[in-house]
């Protein structure tokens, strides 16, 4: 996945943690810590939130970047700076964990997570699971790979068509 691909990503998850923190934090209080743990366990057998690994890394390069195009001759220091202040936030990641914990807590049964994580620890899910982002990329290359064929048939059908009616295409 390209940087850019990241940043937008992360900005977006970003924005909409923020936005969402207050109701999920009223929400939280609704949740048992055997529910809790069964969403966990869910989210590490899914392995459904290393993305979720490359926002801070990825807000700090954004930061940096602006803050150095504004002040290119302080560039070194922001470099260092963004890294000592970006180090100084790696605790609060557990705060994400903790808000999309709830979010599968409110989406899932402990039934249903404990049959997910269930499914996510068998050979067959791990297998799933390692090979996820490589199929969902091979795949999607394929679909374009096929819209782009079907995109020029398409108007080469409907150019031969047109033509059949006598229009000059």
């Amino acid at each position: 996945m390209s940087f850019a691909k990241h940043l937008a990503i992360g900005a977006t998850l970003l924005s909409l943690l923020v936005g969402s923190v207050a109701s999920v934090a009223a929400q939280e209080k609704e949740i048992s810590k055997e529910h809790r743990k069964a969403a966990y366990r869910a989210m590490l057998a899914t392995k459904s939130t290393r993305s979720f690994d490359e926002i801070l890394p990825l807000m700090a390069q954004r930061a940096k970047d602006v803050l150095t195009r504004s002040n290119p001759s302080l560039a070194d220091e922001i470099d260092t700076v963004t890294t000592e202040v970006a180090l100084s936030l790696v605790d609060r990641r557990t705060e994400l964990s903790n808000l999309i914990q709830g979010v599968w807590a409110r989406r899932f049964t402990l039934e249903e997570l404990n049959a997910i994580s269930d499914f996510y620890e068998s050979p067959v899910g791990k297998k799933l699971s390692e090979n996820s982002e490589t199929i969902a990329a091979i795949s999607f290359a394929a679909a374009k790979k096929w819209g782009d064929e079907i995109s020029a048939l398409l108007i080469k059908n409907i150019r031969e068509e047109l033509q059949k009616r006598g229009h000059k295409i």
